[in-house]
């Protein structure tokens, strides 16, 4: 087994469902983004320039009008509550003329800077939230810390795996690549030998032939009387 390989994946259904929903809130932030940056579309100009000449004719028809009845020279024969419809009426068109002429310039200046800046923050909390989750998702998957073998294995496909410290692992790794050998000398050597001699308590490690199944042993001195 190598380190960083996949020992075993706790429960993610939960988390997995809760994903797909963020990375659809991601990509319906990007795709709202995206066509704030786009606007303006080329097919709304005409209609919008349209609206304008329609503004731009009705203003001159309601000067028409006014002038009509202001050119009448027997002011007998004009009431006076025309006079002012009319005038009504021309600053009506006035006014719609100027509307229709904002609102083509705003289409052509393209989305508002701070509507910008809200979707690009929508952006980035929907991607920090699918980001954190996907982290969340990574911690379920238990991974090898070492390269070794498996030596015990205490958890099976199905089994309740209790978070926090346990009295036992649920696995037991090991790299058998590299055995050591424990001795213990249950009595205290005496202080030291004479010059030239070994220790008493000196052992010797002796190996088994190649034909020995035997393990190699230590063999040690017995202890002086």
């Amino acid at each position: 087994m190598r380190k960083g390989q996949t020992l075993f994946t706790l429960d993610d259904r939960d988390l997995r469902a809760e994903l797909a929903l963020r990375a659809s809130n991601t990509q319906l932030a990007e795709s709202r983004l995206q066509r704030l940056r786009s606007a303006p579309r080329p097919e709304d100009i005409p209609p919008a320039e349209a609206r304008v000449r329609e503004a731009e004719a009705l203003l001159r028809d309601a000067q028409v009008q006014l002038d009509l009845i202001a050119g009448v020279r027997d002011k007998r024969a004009v009431r006076k509550e025309e006079v002012e419809r009319r005038e009504k009426a021309l600053e009506a068109a006035q006014a719609r003329l100027a509307g229709e002429r904002a609102a083509l310039a705003r289409l052509k200046a393209g989305t508002w800077a701070p509507d910008l800046a809200i979707a690009e923050a929508e952006l980035r909390v929907a991607r920090e939230q699918e980001s954190r989750l996907r982290a969340d998702l990574d911690r379920l998957t238990v991974r090898s810390p070492i390269s070794g073998e498996v030596l015990q294995c205490k958890v099976r496909p199905g089994e309740y795996a209790q978070a926090g410290p346990l009295a036992e692992p649920l696995l037991l790794l090991g790299d058998t690549s590299r055995l050591h050998i424990r001795t213990k000398d249950a009595w205290s050597p005496p202080p030291c030998g004479q010059a030239g001699q070994p220790s008493p308590s000196a052992g010797t490690l002796r190996r088994p032939s190649a034909t020995s199944p035997r393990p190699p042993r230590i063999d040690t001195p017995s202890r002086p009387s």
